[in-house]
């Protein structure tokens, strides 16, 4: 049964963006380059991700990667659902050996990222708007 649930395709990540505090770019954040690759298999989703942003302004929201293309599992106590590594990055962070973590929560369609202490990485802490970032990762579904 577990091959019974397979899956694959594409999504279209983004930034979060607009007016709310929350958004780490402001609206109007343009894409060279936006592509998801996903694949399911049973209730683990696989992604690959690659945004590269050519122009925005940034704020002091949570950086945050949406529209993944399943909601992460709520895992009980856990306050993990997955995560996600970093392959690529060009232009985003000045000390590329202190990049951020970044992981799913439980019941989300995002990535989030947090520095070392735990505390928000938020659009205000990358080096500058513009720049590219691949990463993959994993997360749990119901």
């Amino acid at each position: 049964n577990f091959l019974n649930d397979y899956e694959e395709g594409t999504f279209t990540p983004d930034f979060n963006a607009g007016s709310s505090s929350g958004a780490c770019y402001a609206s109007g954040v343009s894409y060279s380059k936006q592509l998801g690759f996903y694949r399911k298999i049973g209730k683990v989703v696989y992604f690959l991700i690659k945004l590269q942003v050519s122009s925005g302004t940034l704020k002091s929201g949570i950086l945050q990667i949406n529209s993944l293309p399943f909601t992460s599992g709520n895992l009980g106590s856990n306050d993990v659902a997955g995560s996600a590594y970093f392959m690529y990055t060009t232009g985003y962070f000045n000390d590329t050996a202190n990049l951020p973590t970044a992981f799913v929560g439980p019941s989300n369609s995002y990535i989030q990222f947090y520095n070392t202490a735990g505390n928000n990485f938020a659009g205000s802490h990358l080096a500058q708007a513009a720049g590219r970032m691949d990463i993959w990762g994993f997360y749990f579904t119901t």
